[in-house]
């Protein structure tokens, strides 16, 4: 739901809207594809073998938290300053129309989502699972950052779109 927020706020975007940014900052395109390129890695690393994840990352010795445990430790993270790592970071120019974009985002999501179908509960809370910013987290608290991260991204759109009203 809060890929498909996203995707329904930059699909009613003109193609002006979607492209313009302020100085330094991130287009609604370039949000979404840095969105994308997450759920990318996080596909890849579901779809490892448990025992490559196990000996690369570990396993956890805590209990996952929970959403707004989460949520308050990413904000708390971001007032630090976050830059992400290169591989996260959109190109300055998207190639490609915004409903092409979206497409590509559904398809990995499914793609995520059909590699999270070989997971159970247990599992999730025990395998370590490293974030640029936040370090490890369990391989759960992964699955949750995406739908928060979607969201933080949608809040940004929304944010800069507020913004450009009457520029």
């Amino acid at each position: 739901e809060a890929h498909e927020r996203l995707w329904t706020l930059v699909s009613g975007l003109d193609p002006l809207q979607a492209t313009s940014a302020a100085p330094g900052k991130w287009n609604a395109l370039q949000h979404m594809v840095h969105i994308h390129l997450g759920v990318k890695a996080m596909t890849a690393y579901l779809a490892l073998p448990k025992a490559v994840i196990l000996e690369k990352f570990g396993r956890m010795d805590r209990p996952s938290m929970d959403m707004e445990t989460l949520t308050k430790k990413y904000y708390a993270r971001l007032a630090q300053g976050v830059v992400p790592p290169d591989r996260f970071m959109p190109p300055t120019v998207i190639v490609g129309e915004q409903e092409e974009l979206i497409v590509q985002g559904r398809t990995q999501l499914r793609l995520m989502l059909e590699a999270l179908s070989g997971w159970s509960g247990s599992e999730l809370d025990l395998y370590a699972c490293p974030h640029p910013a936040m370090g490890p987290l369990t391989a759960r608290e992964m699955v949750m950052f995406t739908v928060l991260h979607a969201e933080h991204h949608r809040r940004g759109i929304e944010r800069s779109m507020a913004g450009s009203v009457g520029q």
